[in-house]
């Protein structure tokens, strides 16, 4: 991850910092690392895996087959670059991921 934004604030991933994410993705989901403060400033670690199709070009969540929803992907770069955005308590947070293999 090279940053994220929450709302209308940015903030660059630093090393030692409380900030960091990775996405290992395959063709059937995706798990989502991402450490990060809570609303009490703690650094978190949460661990969030989903299950997804492609249909037209675009990715749905069908983690829950009931409620199928499309995922806010933006490639980029030759595939090489990732955003990823989903709404929160605090506003639209987005993060920004780039291919490391």
């Amino acid at each position: 991850m090279t940053k994220a934004t929450v709302g209308q604030t940015e903030v660059i991933v630093q090393e030692g910092k409380c900030l960091n994410g990775e996405v290992v993705a395959s063709s059937f989901g995706f798990t989502l690392y991402l450490k990060a403060p809570d609303k009490s400033g703690q650094c978190q670690n949460n661990i969030t895996t989903y299950k997804w199709v492609k249909e037209g070009g675009k990715y749905y969540d069908v983690t829950d087959p009931q409620k199928k929803e499309e995922l806010a992907f933006v490639f980029s770069d030759n595939n090489t670059k990732l955003s990823y955005s989903t709404p929160s308590d605090n506003g639209l947070v987005t993060i920004y991921l780039t291919k490391v293999r």
